[in-house]
């Protein structure tokens, strides 16, 4: 919960935030590592759910942007009618964790037409000097595996495609 503190006579309020602390195996943590080292992640998402203690209206799509928190440590009061047998669950459980490491790749697009470059002694040239080019990604084998697998199953369907329209021209003659 947001909070302000008197710091040197200013008062300075530390924003609303909640802590998902995720323990992974050592071998497991080090196949993240590699993967921000080697650039190959855009986007981290921690998706938590079936959490004790977090509380939202309603809501027909089973998602919210609005969660209320009611805290392990007792900070926060809850009223109960007298009869209630119910205690409200507090934070501390959660029932469901998925961590996705996303990386989102974009088509190369065309290199521009080559443009006449000066020189290095300052005079110009005609001579069109080629772009820079970036070095090819490394793929991944199991892509480019899944990849050959697919162009196989589409030629195949255009063969069998091919030959029931040649069948089908036969029988009507």
């Amino acid at each position: 919960m947001s909070y302000t503190t008197e710091i040197d006579f200013r008062n300075e309020t530390t924003d609303d935030c909640i802590v998902f602390y995720l323990f992974v195996k050592p071998e497991t943590f080090a196949r993240y590592v590699t993967k921000v080292a080697n650039g190959s992640v855009n986007e981290l998402i921690l998706r938590v759910g079936t959490v004790h203690g977090f509380y939202s209206e309603w809501s027909p799509s089973i998602s919210t942007r609005s969660v209320k928190v009611l805290t392990a440590d007792g900070e926060h009061k809850v009223t109960l009618p007298p009869d209630s047998q119910v205690e409200p669950l507090r934070l501390g459980y959660v029932g469901k964790v998925h961590l996705y490491i996303n990386r989102y790749l974009e088509p190369r697009k065309p290199a521009a037409a080559p443009v006449a470059a000066e020189a290095a002694d300052d005079t110009e040239t005609d001579t069109a000097q080629a772009p820079a080019q970036e070095p090819a990604a490394a793929a991944d084998p199991r892509m480019l595996k899944l990849l050959r697998s697919l162009r196989r199953a589409a030629w195949f369907i255009v063969w069998l495609l091919a030959l029931i329209f040649v069948v089908t021209l036969m029988r009507r003659r």
